[in-house]
């Protein structure tokens, strides 16, 4: 398993959130300051690239090329989307017998 590097950096934050990262850690609900802020920046980076991936959906929803490159792959498709619902019925009956 290959180990990450780590990189050094210092932050200003207000002594009060420290405070209360420090209280979180001594109970114990976090393993260490580091552990909570690396923790809290996975978070938001998930977020913000969730919020990006909506956004660009968003505008891929109004854009009339996409919009027609989908019909047309959905129009390509629709008979093996149409034996696979028929497959994966034949394997639920099959399932289902006694």
């Amino acid at each position: 398993m290959a180990t990450a590097t780590t990189e050094k950096v210092t932050f200003t934050l207000p002594a009060e959130m420290v405070r209360q990262m420090r209280e979180v850690v001594q109970k114990g609900s976090v393993a260490s300051q580091n552990a909570f802020v690396r923790e809290a920046l996975q978070h938001q980076l998930k977020r913000l690239r969730e919020a990006e991936f909506e956004r660009e959906m968003e505008e891929a929803a109004r854009d009339p090329l996409f919009l027609q490159d989908m019909e047309e792959c959905m129009h390509d498709f629709r008979f093996v989307d149409a034996e696979t619902a028929r497959m994966i019925a034949a394997d639920e009956e099959f399932d289902a017998q006694p």
